[in-house]
């Protein structure tokens, strides 16, 4: 993963010890977390965009999917302004889960295919069979 800024390594190092706690002690991560992205000095990618996720995905990890929603939206809009592509990758596909969990298989696949979409432009075919199992599985949910 691309460094950011170096006006930003508190904010990495703070980053780098969410993604530690991320699965072992959700809340100490998003503690973490927040403090990198109050920490931020320049608004560069890849560090701002994954705080930005990291937040939305300990949001969803609480079961806060509105909340995550919104999070991930900012976060996709955040990594299109720094034409940080996997950042877009990230959010887009996270919002295509948290839209196929919430019943919305229309809205699941939009976000699924332009999650795709970005990552066939970077020539990044690693998602694929990712992206093709998650949208036959939104298609069966689709009537008619």
């Amino acid at each position: 993963m691309a460094r950011s800024a170096p006006g930003n390594a508190l904010a990495n190092a703070y980053s780098d010890l969410g993604d530690y706690y991320m699965y072992k002690v959700p809340d100490s991560a998003n503690y973490y977390f927040q403090k990198g992205l109050s920490h931020i000095k320049e608004k560069t990618a890849p560090v701002y965009t994954g705080l930005l996720c990291n937040v939305a995905a300990y949001s969803q990890s609480i079961g806060e999917m509105d909340k995550a929603l919104s999070q991930y939206h900012f976060a996709y809009d955040e990594a299109q302004r720094l034409h940080w592509n996997e950042g877009k990758v990230v959010a887009a596909s996270s919002m295509g889960v948290l839209y196929r969990r919430k019943e919305m298989p229309d809205s699941a696949l939009y976000y699924y295919k332009e999650a795709l979409e970005v990552a066939e432009n970077q020539q990044d075919m690693s998602l694929l069979p990712i992206f093709i199992q998650i949208s036959l599985s939104c298609m069966q949910m689709v009537p008619g």
